[in-house]
């Protein structure tokens, strides 16, 4: 008996042991990843050296830093079929109420829009990354110099993530001179006119060696995002006879003087051949992006396989030694369609990011979580007064103004890879 005894007093030790160091472990455990998110040869690992191999599967915070007409409660003009960039309603309210006040507007819109249940929202679903789309403006003010605190909604936004073991690709959605010259960019009335414009490239690409500099240890960033669909001007395309493989060149080198780590990642607009093969430049760690959008035919399943097949046998002539992170998409109505392009994304190994989290518009297929549609009664134009724009835009809370797009929800978090 006394044999027993002791077996079972030792037992109970042994496991009071095993219990207490098992629980400060847990508590030493660093939130903070192994490594820096890195791009080798076709996938992606979590470090450089003994990194496991991930793939981003995640969702874009569209139109929080910069909105976009068709899924944010804004309509400059009241004409609700025109789609108007973000500073041109900044420029039109401050000239109305003054600069503190136009920014303290744009500041109660952004609080609303997304805030920690988001954040929480995007954890349950199950998501390893978001990508966030900003523009020069949440950094600089118009004279280009930097505000006060110039990184503080992209470093609350990364931070959330990070306590969440959720990863963020910092996307340049509005580059100086806007890239594209399109309402996303955040300005339509310059056309574009980044590229040729000496004083706008020369101003994105030091904001980008701001970014790297504030980022270079933060190894939450999973990449730079360097250009958003790159046109140029509207409807052009990006090929080798333009100039954007030659500014892609010199946003990298600029970006790999002040940070080696990061992975950086370009754009093409539309197809994989308008990137170059890396090995012309000698780039490392970086990873292409395409964006997905199958108008024609879209909710039919047959249409968005065949568009699928296109985009896989151009990438396999290409043969570039690089990862592809489908960085925007929607496959519309049709649940088989998702289910179909997600089960292809996880096969090939493509990270991605689908567009987006949170819209306007009943039941639309382009959100998680979808609000009311566009009246005037719920958009913000430039003949409201201030009174009526914040009552307005103190109506967009995701728990209390949108609507889980759940079937939607399902699907992604059937392909979603949890967790970092």
């Amino acid at each position: 008996m006394k044999k027993i005894l002791s077996l079972i007093t030792t037992l109970i030790i042994i496991l009071c042991s095993m219990t207490f160091f098992s629980c400060k472990d847990n508590d030493t455990v660093s939130k903070e990843p192994r490594g820096y998110i890195t791009a080798i040869n076709k996938e992606l690992f979590t470090a450089a050296n003994n990194g496991e191999r991930i793939i981003l599967t995640g969702v874009n915070a569209g139109g929080w830093l910069l909105t976009e007409d068709w899924m944010c409660p804004t309509s400059l003009n009241g004409n609700l079929h025109e789609e108007r960039g973000q500073y041109e309603y900044e420029d039109a309210f401050t000239e109305l109420y003054g600069l503190e006040k136009s920014q303290e507007l744009f500041n109660q819109y952004r609080e609303n829009w997304w805030g920690e249940e988001d954040f929480d929202n995007c954890l349950a679903i199950g998501i390893n990354m978001i990508r966030l789309p900003f523009g020069w403006r949440d950094l600089q003010e118009l004279d280009y110099t930097y505000r006060d605190n110039p990184f503080e909604r992209l470093d609350y936004f990364v931070e959330n993530c990070a306590e969440r073991g959720i990863y963020v690709i910092l996307d340049l959605h509005g580059a100086h001179g806007s890239q594209n010259g399109k309402h996303h960019s955040g300005d339509t009335r310059t056309g574009g006119d980044l590229y040729g414009n000496e004083i706008n490239m020369a101003l994105t690409e030091e904001l980008w060696v701001r970014v790297a500099e504030h980022y270079k240890d933060n190894k939450w960033v999973a990449g730079y995002d360097l250009l958003n669909e790159p046109e140029g001007t509207p409807g052009a395309l990006m090929t080798k006879n333009t100039p954007h493989w030659a500014y892609y060149d010199r946003l990298y080198n600029s970006i790999r003087l002040i940070d080696s780590n990061h992975m950086i990642i370009m754009e093409g607009v539309w197809e994989i051949n308008s990137l170059p093969d890396p090995v012309l430049f000698g780039w490392t760690n970086v990873c292409y992006e395409l964006h997905f959008y199958q108008w024609n035919n879209s909710n039919s399943l047959v249409a968005q396989q065949n568009f699928l097949m296109t985009k896989i046998l151009l990438n396999e002539i290409c043969n570039y030694n690089v990862p592809l992170f489908i960085g925007e998409f929607t496959f519309f109505d049709n649940q088989a369609s998702w289910e179909y392009a997600l089960s292809l994304f996880n096969e090939k190994g493509w990270s991605w990011a689908l567009w987006t989290y949170k819209v306007m518009g009943a039941d639309s297929s382009w959100g998680l979580y979808c609000g009311e549609n566009r009246t005037l009664n719920n958009s913000v134009t430039a003949s409201d007064s201030e009174e009526v724009i914040a009552e307005k835009w103190s109506r967009l809370s995701t728990s209390e103004h949108f609507t889980p797009n759940q079937w939607l929800i399902d699907v992604i978090m059937e392909y979603t890879f949890k967790g970092n």
